[in-house]
């Protein structure tokens, strides 16, 4: 009959070819429809049914776009745009006049291939609720279901993501969705997905497949649902009563969290620190997050870095003397789980024993703390703790105190490096303290004195260790050093106000040597080493910049630079920067390709023991 005809409502030439086209479905009946273009790598929004050009939106770059896409994400609308290098950018879509505008335009990477985009739901969140909830709750729900208002309606809906099929396939959803409250933010939120190099997806929902997918990759068809912890985001949250936790780190061996914690009121928890406020370090189980035992710190201490390694137990050797000559003897993790803002430890355990042999060594939280008193600038004093965690309780090893406080740590070659204050310090590792060494100095003592309070303080210290923290060497050049990044032989520290600094440790000299720095003035707030040459810094401007060494320069001074290469403003604080993936394990250079590069130094002359005198100047 006439009404199964199609018909041509109305026609248009455009300036070059269509790219993609995608229909406002957002709104019924469809008043707008997006297309992208060819040749002026645009995308223009038209009026339906007459196809009236509304606007024009240049994406400003060299890539077309392959899709495009309107979702709706709470109370916003978005036109997403999927360019062919595997860049998504978004738009809102705004309604004034009458009239369709595109505003606040944010770009991010989500792969390298082109992005093809489709509309897929996901169960409302009341019904995976009803699956887990006892039968006392579903007749509270029952009972409380015939008032519902508009944000529990909203929450009985199907939720809707969108799905960006490319080599790195992304679910994109808004925070809102992830929230039981539907009155939540609407900002985008990207989940991986646990397969590669996706190049087509549609969804299809029925009574023995419910909100299903169906994925096409180069060699075989997939069909699958998504768990339901893309709501979630895999966050739960646990309770530490009247205590706030200022740092974490994790031991798998033992299978604990060490939590550093500082006891507060009621009032606010931002406010300076009191010297009469407790401070804790926590042990917790991996699995169930109780409380396994308790080490209270002492009066105005405060737990400022921590980290877990694995240090060598024997007593036949002296750790501190040995040296990996490939520089196996220290690893890195690229675990997600990131530490804490102001440590620079590994979440998981990093390996210190000799020669990378671990059939002598033994686990280790190491906690570094400051006595933080209200007629002090900056912290004077602190504590380098070693723990063990035996049979379920927290045991002091050894201590060292220091010369004002311990901002952050990390494992150096089996040794332990460490920011305190305006220096930079190595500590190394010994097992057989008697063979050694020297007579016992005023600190020594102190240090002594110390044990023996600490053991009369409770069951979980001990006196008398036979492994002990003796400092080897020291950097000075830096207003506050706050971060601290290795690899290999090579150390980045991150200042309060004077940028980076890279350092290398001579194990022949046992000194610590600056290579090259940042010049320019930046407030660090974290760090990274993402290559031999190249590495990451974010400041509290909020901005993240890389920054890389010249190798091939002619002159010391060049060569003792670390030039600006990249940078991004990203508009919220980084405390925290880790190498690694989210979907997959990237190779990420190690310690010998940073030999390789320190190498590659010395055999151009001794240009680093000239910039290191100057920079101690």
């Amino acid at each position: 009959s006439d009404a199964q005809k199609l018909e041509v409502a109305t026609h248009k030439v455009l300036g070059h070819e269509i790219a993609c086209l995608s229909i406002d479905a957002t709104d019924s009946p469809s008043q707008y429809a997006a297309v992208g273009m060819w040749t002026d790598m645009s995308v223009r929004l038209v009026k339906m049914p007459s196809l009236e050009q509304v606007t024009v939106t240049t994406l400003d770059n060299d890539v077309i776009a392959r899709s495009v896409l309107f979702a709706r994400f709470g109370a916003t609308k978005y036109l997403l745009c999927g360019l062919g290098d595997g860049r998504l950018v978004s738009f809102h879509a705004v309604v004034a006049d009458d009239k369709l505008s595109l505003e606040n335009r944010k770009s991010v990477a989500l792969g390298t291939q082109p992005i093809l985009l489709n509309v897929f739901k996901s169960p409302p969140l009341n019904e995976d609720d009803d699956d887990d909830d006892d039968a006392e709750m579903k007749k509270e729900k029952s009972t409380t279901a015939m008032d519902l208002d508009d944000d529990s309606k909203a929450l009985s809906e199907p939720i809707t993501h969108v799905f960006a099929a490319c080599d790195r396939p992304t679910i994109i959803h808004s925070a809102s969705s992830t929230s039981t409250s539907a009155s939540g933010s609407d900002k985008l939120l990207f989940s991986n997905v646990n397969l590669k190099d996706v190049t087509s997806m549609t969804s299809f929902h029925s009574a023995d497949f419910p909100y299903s997918l169906a994925l096409g990759t180069e060699e075989r068809l997939i069909f699958g649902d998504i768990d339901d912890e893309i709501q979630r985001l895999h966050v739960s949250t646990y309770a530490l009563d009247d205590e706030y936790p200022s740092r974490i780190a994790h031991q798998p061996s033992s299978k604990t969290f060490a939590v550093c914690t500082v006891k507060v009121s009621s009032s606010v928890v931002l406010e300076p620190v009191d010297e009469d406020q407790p401070s804790f370090v926590r042990l917790l189980d991996d699995q169930t997050f109780d409380t396994i035992d308790t080490f209270p710190l002492r009066t105005s201490e405060q737990a400022c870095s921590i980290m877990s390694v694995e240090l060598s137990s024997t007593t036949d050797s002296d750790s501190t003397n040995n040296d990996d000559e490939d520089g196996s003897s220290s690893s890195s993790s690229s675990n997600t789980n990131n530490n804490s803002s102001s440590n620079s430890g590994n979440n998981n355990t990093t390996t210190l024993a000799n020669n990378g042999d671990s059939s002598g060594s033994e686990h280790y939280y190491i906690v570094g703390t400051a006595f933080v008193l209200i007629d002090e600038d900056e912290p004077t004093s602190g504590r380098i703790l070693v723990f063990r965690v035996h049979q379920g309780k927290l045991q002091l090893v050894t201590q060292c105190m220091t010369a004002g406080a311990v901002y952050s740590m990390a494992p150096f070659n089996g040794r332990i490096i460490a920011c305190i204050n305006s220096s930079v310090q190595v500590y190394g590792w010994s097992t057989n303290a008697e063979a050694a060494a020297p007579k016992p100095t005023k600190q020594d003592e102190d240090e002594a004195n110390d044990d023996d309070n600490d053991a009369d303080e409770g069951n979980n210290a001990t006196a008398s260790s036979r492994f002990r923290l003796k400092p080897e060497c020291y950097y000075h050049g830096d207003i506050l050093a706050l971060y601290v990044k290795v690899r290999g032989d090579f150390a980045l520290v991150g200042d309060l106000m004077k940028s980076v600094v890279l350092l290398v440790y001579k194990a022949d000299t046992q000194t610590l040597q600056e290579v090259s720095r940042d010049f320019d003035t930046n407030w660090m707030t974290a760090v990274e080493i993402l290559g031999p040459d190249t590495f990451m810094g974010a400041d509290s401007a909020f901005n993240i910049f890389t920054l890389q060494r010249n190798l091939r320069a002619v002159s010391d001074e060049e060569r003792a630079r670390l030039n600006v290469v990249g940078s991004f403003h990203v508009g919220e604080q980084i405390n925290s920067i880790v190498s690694g993936s989210l979907v997959m394990r990237n190779s990420t250079p190690g310690a010998a390709d940073m030999k390789k590069t320190q190498k590659s130094d010395e055999e151009d002359g001794d240009g680093d023991e000239k910039k290191s005198e100057s920079g101690d100047d």
